[in-house]
């Protein structure tokens, strides 16, 4: 059962950074708030194949990563929120709202991956240990994010209104500090 537990972890690593090629650890920014993303940290090619970027001006890639682990017997995890620059991309550098709102992008993974922190408390504590129990759990909260993503571009029109743009700021802080006990320690 441990076995299986450990694999269902390794997989859902390898499964939750989608999009995401493997790349050496420069090229990865752990969230942090004391960290702001920099126009420089943007350092990925345009996808023109994506046809969603023909209009874009940047693209965020910030990959949730599961990876479990036992150590003396006990079911450890680490669930991480990185933002990668390889796979992040801009033409238009001078903007530091469109810049604020690709921060909020990766506030919002940063949200969803204090959520999964706490899911898998819980199914811990509930002695949970089925590969469909995490399954669901992190399936359904990456599913979740997309759509609170997709609803933050839609009603910000990417960024471009900025009162709506700093109400979403404020709510995404708010949800940050509702989860603030689900930060990780990046110092380790």
């Amino acid at each position: 059962m441990k076995k299986t537990i450990l694999l269902l972890f390794l997989l859902l690593s390898s499964f939750l950074s989608i999009g995401q090629k493997t790349n050496s650890d420069d090229n990865l920014i752990p969230w942090s708030k004391d960290r702001k993303l920099k126009w420089s940290d943007f350092q990925g090619e345009k996808d023109n194949k994506n046809l969603n970027s023909g209009t874009m001006k940047a693209g965020c890639c910030a990959a949730i990563q599961a990876t479990g682990y036992y150590e003396n017997e006990i079911l450890k995890y680490r669930v991480t929120n990185n933002f990668d620059k390889s796979l992040s991309w801009t033409t238009h550098t001078t903007s530091l709202q469109l810049l604020e709102h690709e921060q909020i992008h990766f506030d919002i993974a940063e949200i969803f991956t204090r959520k999964i922190r706490n899911g898998i408390e819980q199914l811990i504590k509930e002695k949970k240990t089925t590969v469909k129990d995490y399954s669901l759990l992190i399936n359904g909260l990456l599913k979740e994010k997309e759509i609170y993503n997709s609803k933050y571009d839609k009603e910000t029109d990417h960024g471009k209104l900025v009162e709506t743009q700093n109400e979403w700021k404020v709510l995404v802080a708010i949800e940050l500090k509702k989860l603030e006990m689900f930060e990780a320690d990046n110092s380790r």
